[in-house]
């Protein structure tokens, strides 16, 4: 089990018990168990899905609860001689009205001795604190559903702090029996005055993520307008692009961004207009050039923070290496190149980074034989081997099937920590404190050694505004933290640390074998079809396809997934059978020779084809093809079609008898000489000849020659008898007698 750097997904603002449940004088109990629905804790870490889970269930006992406990301000550093003011309020959710209710500060005079420590105290696990203020009681009664305000106030000298350090607090509700009901645990952290006793500070590094869910099928089509909304200066990826803007400019703290190529591309897209899919009968709707796009890509243009990319559509990598599919990653790196040419850029470095920060060794040697120079990956699989378990620095190695390569960790505790939920009220305050013990204590583990940090929020970061951009401020001006680029920190020196490999339960959350093979028979039939066209980049799309059937944003959406891939699938089939061949069931041949019209359509709007015909007499002995160039029975015709364009292929043909034979008639690609439709079975035209071949007139032609010989020997027989007759006839010599 990871104590050191163990956390959970989420920080929960709300502390709800209710009132019923506190036993008297229960103090301690209450700090033991706080009402944090999801609270931070030394435990085995879960694998995570794409995006931190709120849970249902949590909410709904929350809105059953008697009472709950809302911090709003607290300080962020304490400094001799500070005053100490603490704000909040308390909501009862019974039906009662409460009265003598009131709140009171717990604290301890030491300062936490290491980050085990640290998360017992955040989750209320720690021994309880024994100091406690004088209780404060609420203005006025608790009607039913009400809110009262509560403040605390003291000083750093009441505390009695005085080293450098992170020191735990509890803030408490009583009842009017002085039992205490709630308890919210959180941290202030104290920087002395004098500059021998201050640490130094640790170099933090911070990577911001742009990533998003799948959007389109294929082409221009969309399934939702979601992205727009998103994209948007209030949405979530508008509003960190916003922030990292405004950070630029005030707090000067600088971000490496983690960029997904498919949210650009489909930001371009819309940029230039889209199509809207329709939803059951309702038909497909035309979308203008969106502005919101295009004011989101030129923002992303115009910043000079450097970026990296994920693989195109972000895949689940560690997935399709399991299954055999590691050539459908080497399209993902490949497509990633649209990103240099929407943002104008090449990224700073090609830094890999697996879902969660974890990936099995096949996994790594697969994504540095696709060009990954540097990973970022997770403190979970890479452990410190610092004195006493500290944390280590951020640079480290790997090694792979390529050879060593340079890899960056980030604080996983940390990234939960600002990863979880700053929606609820009172959250992101309780977030922030947290942010700043757990720098704090990493600085003060190590004080006279500066040491180096990583921050990176899970993929699908959707923080408030407000608190993404505290937490740059935070950044720039905690003064046990000193705010450095990304590249700072991979010139530096690795540190060795200790790979543990692919975490116990994680491979359960990858997509699965059977959907990735239904999503491999859906790319074999989108290669083959990318394989007819003029012009690569118009392919592409088809590729891309696949690749967002397979983004790490399906994990823990099984059903969501299916219903995607079944989209994007007739997507894919109803674009192939856009280019065809015409129906003509049956073909009549009047004489022992002709021509067969066979016509090939293309119909889409876009992209020039080139198609191969294949034609195949299932009897060549009643019917045989001319033309075209041979492929071993079979005859085959090279088409080039633009766009809504037809072409017929009149196909020789001769008959040697009377009767019904089957032409086989195929389109391949030209390259493989694979059919690229859905369908196995070829179509079939049926000719139906009715006059004489060639071998029944050679046969009639003999039998009326040895007809007419047979009658000329008799006639000349009959001649020579009829002479001979004529002849025996007639007296010899001299006349008759009178």
């Amino acid at each position: 089990m990871r104590v050191l750097q163990a956390g959970t997904r989420g920080v929960v603002a709300l502390v709800v018990v209710l009132l019923s449940a506190a036993p008297a004088g229960s103090a301690s109990a209450a700090q033991r168990a706080p009402a944090s629905a999801v609270p931070l804790q030394a435990a085995a870490r879960q694998p995570a899905t794409a995006e931190a889970v709120h849970d249902p269930a949590s909410r709904q006992s929350r809105s059953r609860a008697g009472v709950s406990l809302v911090l709003q301000s607290i300080p962020k550093t304490v400094r001799p001689g500070s005053k100490i003011g603490i704000s909040g309020y308390v909501q009862n959710h019974t039906g009662q009205q409460l009265t003598g209710v009131s709140v009171r500060l717990r604290w301890r005079s030491r300062p936490v001795n290491g980050r085990t420590e640290l998360a017992q105290f955040a989750s209320g696990s720690a021994p309880a604190l024994v100091s406690a203020t004088t209780a404060v009681p609420l203005s006025g009664p608790l009607a039913p559903g009400r809110q009262v305000k509560w403040k605390l106030e003291t000083t750093s000298r009441d505390l009695s702090m005085n080293d450098f350090g992170v020191y735990p607090i509890s803030i408490e509700v009583l009842n009017a029996a002085t039992q205490t009901v709630v308890a919210q645990p959180t941290f202030l952290t104290f920087m002395p005055a004098d500059q021998g006793r201050r640490p130094k500070p640790t170099e933090i590094a911070w990577v911001w993520p742009m990533i998003d869910r799948p959007h389109r099928t294929t082409g221009t089509t969309f399934l939702d307008d979601a992205l727009e909304k998103d994209l948007a200066p209030t949405g979530r990826l508008g509003g960190l692009a916003q922030v990292a803007a405004q950070a630029g400019k005030s707090a000067r703290v600088p971000l490496t961004w983690a960029v997904d190529p498919a949210l650009l591309d489909d930001a371009r897209e819309m940029s230039n207009g889209y199509t809207l899919k329709g939803v059951k009968d309702r038909k497909a709707t035309k979308k203008p050039k969106s502005n919101v796009a295009g004011g989101w890509l030129a923002n992303m243009k115009s910043m000079t923070d450097p970026y990296f990319t994920t693989p195109y559509a972000d895949p689940d990598t560690v997935a399709l290496v399991r299954q055999g599919m590691s050539g459908h990653l080497k399209s993902a790196y490949a497509n990633a190149a649209v990103a240099n040419d929407i943002l104008g850029r090449s990224p700073a470095t090609p830094v890999g980074w697996p879902v969660n920060g974890v990936a099995r060794q096949q996994t790594l040697d697969a994504m540095a034989g696709n060009g990954t120079g540097t990973f970022l990956m997770s403190s979970e699989v890479l452990l410190s081997t610092a004195p006493q378990g500290y944390a280590a620095d951020a640079i480290t190695t790997l090694q792979t099937a390529r050879g060593t390569k340079p890899t960056l960790v980030y604080d996983a505790t940390l990234s939960d920590i600002v990863s979880g939920d700053t929606q609820s009220p009172g959250a992101a305050v309780l977030a922030e404190q947290r942010f700043l013990a757990e720098t704090a204590m990493i600085t003060a583990e190590m004080p006279n050694r500066p040491r180096t940090l990583i921050i990176a929020p899970q993929r699908r970061w959707n923080p408030k505004p407000k608190f993404a951009e505290n937490l740059l401020s935070y950044t720039a001006k905690a003064q046990w933290l000193k705010e450095v680029p990304l590249s700072a920190i991979q010139k530096d020196t690795p540190i060795r640390r200790t790979f543990t490999g692919y975490p116990v339960g994680y491979d359960h959350n990858e997509l699965g074998g059977t959907y990735l093979k239904n999503v491999r028979e859906i790319a074999t039939r989108a290669n083959r079809f990318s394989g007819i066209f003029d012009q690569t980049p118009a392919s592409n799309t088809y590729e891309q396809s696949v690749l967002r059937m397979e983004s790490t944003y399906w994990r823990g959406r099984e059903r969501r997934a299916r219903a995607f891939r079944q989209t994007v699938g007739a997507a894919i089939d109803e674009t192939i059978d856009k280019v065809h061949l015409v129906p003509n069931k049956r073909i009549g041949l009047s004489g022992n020779s002709g021509f067969i019209p066979i016509t090939v359509a293309n119909d889409l709007r876009e992209g020039t084809v080139n198609v191969v015909l294949r034609v195949t007499s299932e009897n060549p002995g009643r019917l045989e093809i001319g033309g075209g160039t041979a492929a071993g029975t079979a005859r085959e015709w090279q088409l080039k079609l633009s766009p809504r364009q037809k072409e017929t292929v009149k196909i020789p043909v001769e008959a040697n008898a009377n009767g019904y034979t089957n032409l086989s008639l195929e389109l391949l690609a030209p390259q493989s000489k694979r059919k690229f439709g859905k369908d196995d079975d070829a179509a079939v035209s049926t000719v139906h000849t009715t006059g004489y071949g060639r071998m029944a007139l050679r046969i009639t032609g003999g039998a009326l020659a040895v007809l007419f010989i047979g009658v000329a020997v008799r006639v000349l027989r009959a001649k020579r008898r009829n002479g001979a007759e004529e002849s025996d006839g007639a007296e010899p010599g001299g006349h008759a007698g009178g």
